[in-house]
Formats: C-alpha cells, structure tokens, sequence
C-alpha cells in the first residue's frame, strides 16, 4: 500500500508541457530567365519527430527587371501615358489540401511614365531599368491546412508569368523596346513546440531530502 502511495505522489510530482521552439524554415529562389517565364522549386515538408506544429507562414517572392524605351514614330508629336506590367501566378502541388491563390497572385511594375509625357517627333524616350519586388505572405493556422505540411519528403511550388503593356493616347505611333527578366521563389517558416518534462519544486525537495537520507544511512552503517 505504501509503495502505491508514493508512486501516485511521485507521478503526481511530474508535468508532461510543451515549449515553443525555434521556428525553421526552407527557401529557394530561382535566377532571372527572360519572359516570359515557367519556373519551379521545392520545400520541405515538417517532420513531426521534431514536435508539434502549431503554424505555417508560406512566402511567395517573385521579381523582375525591365529595361524600357519609347519612340515617336509619328510625323508630328504625341502625348500619351504608358503602363507595362508583369503578373506572377503561383500554384501550390503535392500537399493534401488544396491551397487557394489569388489569380494573380501578385504584380510587378517593368516601366511606367508616371502621367502623361509629350514626345517629339522621331525622338526617344528612356524610362531606364526599374527593377522591382513581389510578395504574398500567409499564415496558415486552421489544423486541417497545418496537417497538410506534415510528412516526407517536399511539396512543389510553380510559378509563370504573363506581361502586359499599355498607351494611353500617343495615336498608335509610340514604338516600345523593353527587354524584361524575371525571377520567382518561395520560403516556408513552420512554427511548432517540443515536449518538455519537468518536476515541480515538491518533487526537488523530495529528492534532495532523500539523498540526505541516503548519505546519513551510510554515514551510520560505515
């Protein structure tokens, strides 16, 4: 009886808790590829040997360099605005759950003329290179879509993209030279915590005192 009591005091004296670990994280970015561009890459999945996970933030990043150059072709001079953009789609493969992006998932600007501009007849106008940067970031913390990233092995991540330019006025006289690249990647961030074990302060002092005990047995029968 007595050795059952003091083993439900000592299972009493012992927590099972968790802690809230370092978050880990993988990335890849891929290089720049003319557009218009089909890139893809891969993330690893969490491995649940490493305890449990409590949040996934999935980062998309794409970028893109432009070079632009607008000429008046007309015999007379033109005033016009101009707008030239890149749309970056992602999807999202081998995961259980379907995750739903917007379509596009984001867009960069390659050259804009900011308002209006007035070119002359037969001369150029540089807009220079812009080189800009895209993102989506979300958190997923809904357990059905956290389970989705437990396992092994990686899931994929594609991404394309399709450009579009546009005049506003300038007569259909305004040739456009641009050379564009483009460049996507993604990142991953799992948040989970590590069971811990402690032994609360009732417990230590037992221990201590037992070992007191101990010592003064030998010290007696010695």
């Amino acid at each position: 009886m007595k050795k059952l009591q003091v083993a439900l005091l000592t299972a009493g004296l012992f927590s099972v808790g968790s802690v809230q670990a370092s978050p880990i994280s993988f990335d890849f970015f891929n290089a720049h590829e003319t557009t218009e561009i089909q890139q893809t890459g891969s993330l690893s999945m969490f491995d649940d040997a490493l305890g449990n996970l409590t949040s996934v933030t999935l980062n998309l990043l794409g970028e893109s360099i432009s070079s632009t150059i607008l000429d008046n072709q007309a015999s007379n001079g033109q005033t016009f605005s101009y707008l030239s953009q890149l749309s970056f789609f992602f999807d999202i493969l081998g995961l259980s759950n379907n995750i739903t992006l917007p379509a596009p998932t984001f867009i960069t600007t390659l050259a804009t003329t900011n308002g209006f501009a007035t070119l002359a007849s037969g001369t150029q106008l540089d807009l220079g290179t812009n080189t800009e940067q895209g993102a989506y970031s979300f958190t997923f913390t809904d357990p059905m879509d956290i389970a989705a990233f437990v396992g092994a092995g990686s899931f994929t991540v594609n991404c394309n993209t399709l450009s579009s330019s546009g005049f506003t006025g300038g007569g259909g006289n305004i040739d456009t030279n641009q050379v564009t690249t483009g460049a996507c990647g993604a990142e991953v961030i799992y948040s989970y915590n590590t069971p811990t074990t402690s032994i609360s302060e009732p417990m230590t002092l037992w221990l201590f005192g037992a070992g007191l005990f101990g010592f003064a047995a030998m010290r007696r029968f010695s």
